[in-house]
């Protein structure tokens, strides 16, 4: 489970926020994984792979495609060293909304 980040934002007097804005659980999918299948469709022709739309998590960004390096912003934290193949596979590391 990845360290809580609301902690790291500050409100001010004036009520700026100071640090990292507030992160909202609300975006992030339900499951294992950091996406869920939208939809697949599926070709006339059974040789042609079929068309897969997934909605991403917000929070998991892939850096580098040439490093792969990923990272997940709502847990501060990139693959290496820490789960460096969960996060690449999009495996949760948050443990947001994760049960079955």
């Amino acid at each position: 489970m990845c360290p809580n980040t609301k902690e790291k934002t500050v409100i001010l007097e004036n009520g700026s926020q100071k640090g990292r804005p507030m992160l909202n659980e609300n975006f992030i999918p339900e499951g294992p994984y950091c996406y869920t299948i939208d939809f697949i469709e599926y070709d006339r022709n059974p040789n042609r792979t079929p068309k897969i739309k997934l909605n991403i998590c917000p929070y998991w960004q892939y850096n580098d495609f040439r490093t792969g390096n990923a990272y997940c912003t709502f847990c501060d934290m990139n693959g290496i060293p820490y789960n460096y193949l969960m996060i690449e596979d999009q495996c949760k590391i948050c443990g947001v909304k994760d049960d079955f």
